[in-house]
């Protein structure tokens, strides 16, 4: 489920794509790194198991 939230965002956020130097694929990245994206929803969630239990 985690990873279907974090896919779903990246795939909102604009990606770069470089050019290739030495390797056969094109290097590219997103506006924002994937680990934070990932932290920030698994942060959320965890905030809303938290505040079910209280």
């Amino acid at each position: 489920m985690l990873d279907q939230a974090v896919d779903f965002v990246l795939s909102k956020l604009y990606y770069s794509v470089g050019t290739r130097t030495e390797k056969i694929e094109f290097p590219g990245k997103y506006e924002i790194p994937k680990e934070i994206v990932s932290e920030a929803i698994l942060n959320a969630i965890a905030k809303e198991i938290i505040q079910i239990m209280e």
